[in-house]
């Protein structure tokens, strides 16, 4: 954990290249509960990034990633009797996978800089977005 948030505030990557769990979707039963109705206005939220042609296919499916973490989040704070103890237990676990691809994508996508700095060459527009995910 402590890996992990130092990498987010160096926007570097992680020591540990591997979560200790197996990633795995959400159901859609869970899905199903935590959707804002059709005619609410989050139910618009990251839609517009899929039409960003200069952000790479993983970062667009990462935001599509932030958009159920979001989900999660609002439905705990604004419905009255929130999450489920296995819910809870699954929005923690997105959160923390969502943090780390954020943070290592970028390693296997784009190439390192020239200078032996190990610095990876991220444009500046995915590096926006990127950060403004995190």
């Amino acid at each position: 954990m402590v890996d992990m948030k130092t990498a987010l505030g160096t926007l570097s990557m992680p020591i540990i290249k591997v979560l200790p769990w197996t990633k795995s979707p959400v159901p859609p039963e869970v899905l199903g509960r935590i959707r804002p109705p059709s005619n609410c206005h989050l139910s618009m939220l990251g839609r517009s990034f899929a039409n960003v042609t200069p952000i790479s296919p993983r970062l667009r499916q990462l935001l599509a990633d932030a958009v159920i973490v979001c989900q999660f989040c609002e439905f705990n704070a604004s419905n009255h009797a929130g999450l489920e103890g296995h819910e809870h237990i699954m929005y923690r676990c997105k959160t923390h996978e969502l943090e780390h691809e954020l943070l290592c994508y970028v390693h296997d996508t784009f190439p390192q800089a020239d200078d032996k700095s190990g610095l990876v060459v991220v444009p500046p527009l995915e590096q926006v977005v990127r950060l403004a995910v995190v």
